[in-house]
């Protein structure tokens, strides 16, 4: 007798329609559309097995969101001037009073202090996660399973939270600088490749994201050594950068040179992110080895290395640096978080009000920016306590996200999950 249970299932449904079928066409229950019925059960089974929800992952991920909205918010709506992409010239600026509110204090104290801001942290954080993600999700899926999932993670929601911003600058804000090439570009990925200006401009990490999710693909299966070799390789491809540059290779080429410097200002941040994969091996690891602890010691170091080189040798600009300061303080948060996996031995309520709030930030984290701003523009003249002001923002700005994550994120990640049904999960 079969012991796995979707097997048995598949079994006992194909004998049950047999009976009922019979004198209609026995030919249905050939011995290759049984195994077709037994398969598809035993695929939907072991993805919703190995698929189990990691909530210490999803508190990460809301500690990064709300860590990136919080700057986002106070610091560039006290001081930055950014806003008025989705304010108009009507609106004076800034959103916020300093003198009504101290919440700016943190950032400029940090910044002064250490280099470093609460945005930067949320960033490390995500980058953090999705390098930690990788390692099971290839365990499971083969390379092509991997990137559809991807795929359809990312795009359906970029797209759509693209066209709101457009749609809000235009109607609401500063559309001379609004174009269609630049939503087109930014939409796809691809202003990298073209030099234009991106419409929404927290998709800078996304940027990095496919080109590290590409990566990947390459890669497959990860273990300490491809880790360790793809971050070394981009080493190298930034010294060859810097000697092309020492050179003179590009002197006759600015824009070539603006987009192998933008590659090599992604590849710092995907050094960093292999750094998530690095923890992962370590963590779930029956008992944690040199070889694993090592690696995750050589990346750290690969990163800074690679980031001095960036800035001091090649001059570029990094987009958000996650310099030691932020290393730290974004690997006590993902520790602290991980930490927590023990009391979330179950589903309680807890962890079904973490899962919901989890859910959406991908989406929270790419319409805060327009959606806010606007929302701040128009609601500060109703309400006079800034605070109440920023909570209230806040408040329908996670609604409005929980909504698209409902219409718009979900059914792109169910499409995406429907693709993979017909393969088994396998290792590469």
């Amino acid at each position: 007798m079969c012991s796995h249970p979707a097997i048995r299932n598949a079994i006992s449904c194909s004998s049950v329609l047999f009976w009922h079928t019979r004198r209609k066409s026995l030919k249905l229950f050939t011995p290759a559309n049984i195994r077709v019925i037994v398969f598809s059960n035993l695929t939907q089974q072991t993805i919703s097995t190995a698929m189990k929800r990691e909530y210490s992952l999803d508190l990460a991920r809301l500690v990064a969101a709300y860590c990136v909205l919080f700057s986002h918010f106070v610091l560039s709506g006290t001081f930055d001037e950014t806003s008025r992409t989705w304010t108009g010239s009507t609106e004076s600026l800034p959103l916020l009073s300093k003198s009504s509110q101290s919440l700016w204090m943190l950032d400029t104290f940090m910044l002064g202090k250490w280099q470093t801001a609460v945005a930067i942290w949320g960033v490390a954080l995500f980058f953090l996660i999705s390098g930690w993600v990788v390692p099971p999700m290839l365990s499971r899926y083969s390379r092509q399973q991997f990137l559809i999932n991807r795929l359809f993670r990312i795009f359906p929601m970029l797209i759509f939270a693209v066209i709101m911003a457009a749609t809000i600058q235009y109607l609401f804000g500063d559309r001379h600088s609004l174009s269609t090439v630049n939503v087109l570009s930014t939409m796809t990925l691809t202003s990298q490749f073209f030099g234009y200006p991106l419409t929404l401009a927290v998709v800078w990490t996304l940027l990095i994201e496919f080109k590290f999710y590409l990566l990947i693909t390459l890669l497959g299966h990860l273990n300490c050594k491809k880790i360790l070799s793809a971050a070394s390789l981009m080493l190298l491809l930034l010294i060859f950068q810097i000697n092309l540059v020492r050179h003179g290779v590009y002197s006759t080429s600015p824009q070539m040179l603006s987009i192998t410097n933008a590659f090599a200002h992604d590849f710092c941040f995907m050094i960093f992110m292999l750094c998530g994969s690095a923890l992962f091996l370590i963590v779930n690891n029956t008992k944690p080895n040199f070889k694993t602890v090592g690696t995750l010691f050589l990346i750290l170091s690969a990163y800074n290395i690679y980031r001095y080189l960036c800035i001091n040798q090649l001059g570029i600009q990094l987009h958000q640096d996650i310099n030691v300061a932020t290393q730290i303080i974004a690997g006590l948060f993902f520790g602290l978080c991980l930490l927590t996996n023990k009391c979330f031995s179950g589903e309680n309520a807890l962890t079904h009000a973490i899962c919901k709030l989890s859910n959406v930030t991908y989406s929270l984290y790419l319409l805060h920016v327009p959606i806010g701003f606007f929302l701040l523009s128009r609601l500060r003249h109703f309400i006079d306590n800034q605070y109440f002001l920023l909570v209230v923002v806040t408040l329908s700005v996670s609604l409005i996200a929980a909504v698209t994550y409902r219409l718009i994120e979900l059914p792109g990640n169910r499409l995406g999950k429907t693709l993979l049904i017909p393969w088994i999960p396998r290792k590469i």
